[in-house]
């Protein structure tokens, strides 16, 4: 959907982290949501190449 609308990957990313953000706030329980979106980030980041 994101390629066939041409869309940036800057709001390709917005919407992603959006998906994320509600996945982490509906589903996870309030304690543990920001050691959850950490171990995420953490994750991502070791999964992108220099």
């Amino acid at each position: 959907m994101l390629d066939k609308h041409e869309s940036t990957p800057e709001l390709s990313l917005m919407l992603v982290g959006n998906i994320a953000t509600n996945v982490l706030n509906q589903n996870v329980a309030k304690g543990q949501r920001k050691a959850i979106a950490k171990t995420f980030a953490d994750a991502l980041i070791a999964s992108v190449e220099d």
